[in-house]
C-alpha cells in the first residue's frame, strides 16, 4: 500500500512538473542567463527603428529652410513640414498598441523598416508642398508602428537588471541616426545655407533598408508574447537561442502564464484598463511627462538648426549639430547608472531638475554678444546640458512608462504615452514658428520648455507606483485591494508604499 502511495505521489509531482507548475517564469529564465549577446543582437535588429528615427528627424529640422525657400513657404508652412511627421507617428503609435499586443512584437518592427525606406525615398521626389507633407506622414506613421513594438520586445528579452541598460543601448542608436545625419548635413554643407535636401532625405533612407533586411532574417519574437498566448514550442525556441547565444545553464521549460492561451483583453478592454481606476493616475502623468519630454526634445530639435546659425558658437553649425547630438551619449550613460542605482520617480525628477537649470542658462546665454566669457560659458553649457538631460529623460520615463503595465496591455499602455509625446512634437515646431513670428526672437520658446519642465517636476511625486527592480507582470490586477485580499505583497506588484 505505501509502495503505491509512493508511486501515485511520483506520477502526481511530475504531472505537475509537466504543466510548469515547479519551474521558473520566463522573467526567471532571462534572469539567470543574464545578458549577453542575444540580447546586443535583438537590440540591434529591434532598436534599429530609433536609429533611423534620429536620422529622418534630424534631416527634415534641418533641411526646412531650403525646402521653404525653394517653394517659398511661410513660417507655419515651413514648421508644418516637420509637425506632419509627428501626427504620423502619432497614428502609427495608436495603431502599434493593438496590433503589437494582438499579433505580436516582430511583425510591426518589420513593417516599420519596410515603410519607413519606401516613403522616405518617395519623399525625396516630392514635387510639392503637399506631396511632401504626404509621404513625410506616412515616414511618421512607420516610426510610430514600430517603436512601441520595439520598446516591449527589449523589456520582454532583457534580465530585470538590465532592462535599463538594453533601453540605454537603443536610445543610442538614436544618437547614432542623429550622428549620421549630422555627418551627411557636414559633408553637403558645413554652413548649412545650401543643403541639397533631395539627396540628403534618400542617404537618410538608407539605415532602414540595412537595418530591415537584418531584422528580417534575425530578430526573434518575444518569448512572454508567445507563451501568453499557447505558442509554447515557439517561445522555447526563442528561449534555447538566447540561452545558447548567453551561454546560460541549460533548461528551457518555464512556468505557464495564468492564461496561456491568449490575452483575455479585448481591444477596447485595454484601452478600459490603462484608464481605469487602477491605472487612471500613473497612466494620466506618464502621458503629460511623455509630453513635455517630446515638445522639449523635439521642440529642440527643430529650434537648434535654425537658431545655431544665428548664434556666437564653437565651430559651424553643422559641427555643433553632430557634437550636440554627441552630447545625448552622457546623458544615456548617466541616466543608466542612475536608474541602476536609485528608483524611477526620484530619477526622473533630478532629469526634470538638470533640464530646468541647462535650459535656464541656455536662455540667459543666448543673448550674449561676444564680450563675456560668462555668457558663452552659459550658451555652451545650457545647449550640451540640454541635450544631455533630455538623453537622460527619454531613457527613464520611457523605461518607466514599459515597466509599469502588464504584458497583456503593455504595448497599448506604452502606446499611448508615446502617442502623448507625438502630439507635443506636432505643436512644437508650430509654437517655435508661431512665438518667434510674434516676439521676432527665439528665447520665449525655450521660456514654455523651462515651464513645462518644472510643472512636469511637481507632478511625479503623485504617481503611485515604483517600479524599480520589479518583475514585469504579465496580466492586469483587478485593483489593489484585490491584490491584497489575494495575499500578495504591494511591493510584488509594483506598487509604491502606503
Amino acid at each position: 500500500m505505501a509502495a503505491e502511495a509512493s508511486v501515485l505521489r511520483q506520477k502526481l509531482k511530475a504531472a505537475v512538473q509537466e504543466k510548469g507548475g515547479d519551474e521558473p517564469t520566463i522573467a526567471e529564465r532571462l534572469d539567470s542567463w543574464g545578458l549577453g549577446v542575444s540580447q546586443l543582437f535583438i537590440g540591434i535588429c529591434a532598436g534599429g527603428v530609433w536609429l533611423a528615427d534620429g536620422s529622418e528627424l534630424l534631416l527634415i529640422s534641418s533641411v526646412t529652410r531650403e525646402v521653404a525657400e525653394e517653394w517659398l513657404l511661410d513660417p507655419l508652412q515651413r514648421g508644418f513640414v516637420v509637425t506632419i511627421v509627428f501626427f504620423g507617428i502619432l497614428i502609427g503609435n495608436f495603431l502599434s498598441g493593438p496590433y503589437a499586443d494582438a499579433l505580436g512584437r516582430r511583425q510591426p518592427i518589420l513593417v516599420s523598416y519596410v515603410s519607413i525606406f519606401v516613403f522616405s525615398i518617395l519623399s525625396s521626389y516630392a514635387s510639392g508642398f503637399y506631396t511632401l507633407c504626404c509621404t513625410r506622414f506616412f515616414v511618421g506613421m512607420s516610426f510610430g508602428i514600430g517603436q512601441p513594438a520595439c520598446n516591449a520586445l527589449i523589456m520582454e528579452t532583457s534580465p530585470s537588471k538590465w532592462r535599463i541598460v538594453m533601453m540605454t543601448f537603443i536610445y543610442t542608436l538614436f544618437i547614432v541616426g542623429e550622428a549620421y545625419s549630422a555627418f551627411l548635413i557636414l559633408v553637403d554643407d558645413p554652413f548649412m545655407v545650401d543643403l541639397h535636401w533631395r539627396r540628403l532625405l534618400r542617404l537618410g533612407a538608407l539605415p532602414a533598408l540595412c537595418l530591415g533586411s537584418l531584422a528580417f532574417f534575425c530578430l526573434v519574437e518575444s518569448p512572454a508574447y508567445l507563451a501568453l498566448n499557447g505558442r509554447n514550442d515557439e517561445a522555447k525556441e526563442v528561449l534555447e537561442s538566447i540561452r545558447d547565444s548567453n551561454y546560460g545553464p541549460p533548461g528551457v521549460d518555464y512556468k505557464m502564464p495564468t492564461q496561456a492561451s491568449g490575452s483575455r483583453m479585448s481591444f477596447t478592454s485595454r484601452f478600459a484598463y490603462i484608464f481605469g481606476p487602477q491605472l487612471k493616475v500613473t497612466t494620466l502623468i506618464l502621458m503629460y511627462s511623455c509630453f513635455t519630454l517630446n515638445f522639449c526634445y523635439y521642440g529642440c530639435l527643430y529650434a537648434f538648426p535654425q537658431v545655431l546659425p544665428d548664434l556666437e558658437m564653437d565651430g559651424s553649425p553643422a559641427v555643433q549639430l553632430l557634437v550636440g547630438a554627441l552630447w545625448e551619449e552622457p546623458g544615456f550613460v548617466l541616466g543608466a547608472i542612475l536608474g541602476m542605482q536609485v528608483a524611477r520617480k526620484p530619477s526622473i525628477r533630478i532629469y526634470l531638475f538638470g533640464l530646468v537649470m541647462a535650459v535656464g542658462l541656455f536662455i540667459v546665454g543666448a543673448g550674449h554678444s561676444g564680450d563675456s566669457s560668462f555668457l558663452h560659458f552659459a550658451l555652451m553649457s545650457g545647449y550640451y546640458g540640454s541635450k544631455a538631460f533630455l538623453a537622460m529623460g527619454f531613457l527613464l520615463v520611457y523605461l518607466y512608462s514599459s515597466e509599469v503595465f502588464p504584458t497583456e496591455a503593455r504595448v497599448t499602455g506604452t502606446a499611448v504615452c508615446l502617442a502623448a509625446g507625438r502630439v507635443a512634437g506636432m505643436l512644437s515646431p508650430l509654437v517655435f514658428e508661431m512665438l518667434f513670428e510674434a516676439t521676432g526672437h527665439f528665447n520665449m520658446f525655450f521660456v514654455c520648455v523651462l515651464v513645462l519642465a518644472l510643472l512636469n517636476f511637481f507632478l511625479i511625486p503623485l504617481l503611485p507606483f515604483e517600479t524599480f527592480g520589479i518583475t514585469l507582470k504579465d496580466h492586469a490586477e483587478p485593483n489593489l485591494e484585490d491584490t491584497r485580499i489575494a495575499g500578495l505583497d504591494r511591493r510584488a506588484y509594483g506598487a509604491a508604499d502606503p
